[in-house]
């Protein structure tokens, strides 16, 4: 019986297995024109196209392509028009990574006659009087194609024109052929006459797992090597749906949110970039947003992002996503609880860390006494936890206070403060942070007032000294890592949900006083 090595020689991980997808853009065709003189006095015009290979492709020659004898001079003369084809991206992607897996297919052939060839050193053997090794690398070399993996075969063919043996090709009709097709081509080994093999190669997992358990059922045990790559470097199809829905936003109760504009505004700018068709969607009622993610899931969403203000309610949805096979990720809302509820993975700002910021931030000001912390929407763990933050730091008192609706935020505002015992304000976001500035418009108070997010008013307002400072929440990275996350999730060869195992991506908070403010607004006039 032979001992068993087994070698893995490839792996290509995140931004390198990206790095085709980003060069994937309109690129230049290169032309060239010619020009034949006929005896009887015309010229003929033409022109050539350069090929993949470098090459000149036929002579394409429109209609009208002669320039008579007695043309006068200095007239324009057109011809009739050339549609010449063009690569479309994923075709030039594709040749690029065939090309790729070829090189990577020479370097591993190289690889494998190296550790298993004869010689010193052979299968691990080092010492001079050891045994003499099988030269396996004489031997035929099995590469076992995923059938579900388009284009992977180029990397046996990089295998074959380096390898110093033949290289078979073993490339099934479907996954669950696999199995079946490599017990049958191993059998061969003992057959009469026999077929030998110097070992196999595992173009991707599922192979690796076929070509393991056909071994075991046979009793043999052979030199093998494997690929690994954990992203396929292929374009997105552009049919794939790609979801993101959030709470909050323009649709909640009418009111236009600028956190959730934003937010908007950067995954769709990435979106354009990688043509993505992506939804987006948000709702103030968590069951409207359980709803939008079912219609995602109905409509067969490569990959879905939410946020998570009420988990409980979201829970049957993120398990109705994992068992049509949809992966989830969340973001915003909902860090401590998102592994829990079934999130791949999670990035969002430290809420309850962004809390203990600003309270800390208010008793360095010499604040005291009781501060509202206002809470914008009816149910937001991740809201919750910057107000339980900032009660663990503030020194003062800290009553969380909640309008009983969106729209009637600044008129029950105005109540509480003017009901008193109130000696400072804490806005959770920008859109509330208005309604604070409106009620000092109206001489309504003269409060010490900080808030969470960022826009030029509210830098403007730190720098002049009508607001403490913000703590900046960005949401333009969030959703825009967010939507990047559904790309890599559509483009992982392995299932994202026990991958990431619920990891989050923390954002530490940011507390932006007048300096810093102040260089945000000229940066944006450099």
């Amino acid at each position: 019986m032979r001992s068993v090595a087994v070698l893995v020689l490839g792996m290509a991980l995140g931004a390198a297995a990206l790095g085709m997808i980003w060069s994937a853009t309109d690129g230049d065709v290169s032309f060239r024109i010619f020009a034949v003189r006929h005896d009887d006095g015309r010229v003929e015009f033409g022109a050539q196209q350069r090929d993949a290979g470098g090459g000149w492709s036929d002579l394409e020659a429109p209609e009208r392509r002669f320039l008579p004898p007695d043309a006068p001079l200095g007239a324009r003369r057109y011809s009739s028009t050339v549609i010449a084809p063009a690569d479309a991206p994923s075709e030039r992607v594709a040749r690029d990574y065939a090309a790729y897996l070829r090189q990577a297919g020479l370097e591993l052939s190289d690889n494998f006659e190296a550790y298993f060839g004869a010689g010193p050193g052979a299968a691990g053997g080092d010492a001079a009087d050891s045994p003499p090794a099988v030269d396996y690398a004489a031997l035929p070399l099995l590469c076992i194609v995923d059938p579900d993996d388009r284009g992977i075969d180029a990397l046996c063919d990089g295998l074959a024109a380096g390898y110093a043996g033949a290289v078979e090709l073993l490339a099934p009709a479907s996954l669950s052929d696999l199995q079946p097709e490599i017990e049958a081509r191993l059998a061969m080994i003992e057959a009469d006459p026999p077929a030998p093999l110097g070992g196999w190669v595992a173009t991707s997992t599922e192979t690796l797992d076929a070509a393991t358990r056909a071994q075991r059922a046979l009793g043999i045990t052979m030199p093998a090597a494997h690929w690994i790559e954990l992203v396929d470097r292929q374009l997105v199809d552009p049919e794939s749906l790609f979801c993101v829905i959030s709470h909050g936003g323009p649709e909640s109760e009418g009111l236009f949110d600028l956190f959730w504009g934003l937010a908007g505004e950067s995954a769709y700018a990435l979106a354009g970039g990688l043509n993505l068709n992506l939804r987006t969607a948000a709702y103030a009622d968590p069951g409207a947003q359980a709803a939008a993610v079912r219609a995602c899931i109905a409509d067969a969403a490569a990959a879905i992002a939410i946020t998570l203000p009420d988990p409980e309610t979201l829970q049957p949805v993120v398990d109705e996503a994992h068992a049509a096979g949809i992966p989830i990720l969340s973001f915003n809302s909902g860090a401590e609880v998102a592994g829990a509820v079934g999130s791949a993975l999670h990035i969002g700002l430290d809420d309850r860390r962004g809390g203990e910021l600003a309270g800390e931030a208010f008793n360095q000001r010499g604040v005291s006494g009781t501060v509202l912390c206002i809470l914008h929407e009816p149910r937001n763990v991740g809201l919750e936890a910057r107000c339980d933050g900032f009660a663990s730091t503030y020194a003062g008192q800290t009553e969380r206070w909640r309008a009983s609706s969106q729209a009637q935020l600044f008129y029950e505002l105005l109540a509480r403060v003017e009901a008193g015992n109130v000696d400072g304000l804490l806005s959770l976001s920008v859109s509330t942070a208005f309604q604070v500035w409106l009620l000092e418009q109206f001489d309504v108070h003269d409060l010490p007032h900080a808030s969470f997010g960022y826009d030029i008013t509210s830098a403007h307002r730190v720098v002049n000294g009508e607001m403490m400072f913000v703590v900046v929440d960005h949401p333009e990275l969030q959703a825009y890592v967010a939507t990047a996350l559904l790309h890599m999730f559509d483009r992982f060869r392995i299932d994202p949900v026990h991958y990431f195992g619920g990891a989050a991506i923390v954002i530490e908070p940011l507390i932006v006083g007048p300096e810093a403010a102040q260089r945000l607004i000229d940066s944006l006039s450099e």
